[in-house]
């Protein structure tokens, strides 16, 4: 017997996004907030990108030219943890000491080898790589060039 589908559902969006977890790129499917983050309000309204197999997810854009794309790859836990260091580090440089945010990212770049973006960080190490180096650049611009 085959399954009847209503005519009127809406099909979920479905993108193929790389998940850090699985370690291949999955086709994401986009889940809300609440879904995503039941115990926090605040984001029941906000999209994120899940991953069918392992549950992780990424969230998406929610104005501009990128609306709805993910922020970047879906990361783990542990990943997600690392990430959030390392923007706590460079995030007060550009919106509270008003540097050049094309600079502080440019300067990131420079230090990995390559076009920098926090979403993208796929491994614990590439993480603490680049937190390594994110901890220079924040002790740069607090503490002087001779730190």
């Amino acid at each position: 017997m085959t399954e009847q589908r209503n005519p009127h559902e809406r099909k979920k969006p479905v993108m193929l996004i790389y998940c850090c977890n699985c370690l291949k790129d999955v086709e994401a499917t986009q889940v809300t907030g609440e879904q995503a983050y039941p115990h926090l309000p605040s984001l029941f309204l906000k999209r994120f990108w899940s991953c069918p197999h392992c549950g992780n997810f990424v969230g998406a854009h929610e104005r501009g030219p990128l609306v709805g794309q993910p922020f970047g790859v879906i990361a783990t836990p542990e990943l997600k943890r690392l990430r959030q260091q390392i923007h706590n580090l460079i995030d007060p440089l550009w919106k509270i000491m008003r540097i050049d945010r094309k600079l502080i990212y440019k300067k990131m770049s420079d230090a990995v080898g390559k076009e920098y973006h926090t979403g993208e960080i796929r491994s614990i190490e590439e993480a603490h790589v680049a937190l390594e180096h994110a901890r220079k650049i924040f002790r740069y611009y607090i503490y002087g060039k001779g730190s």
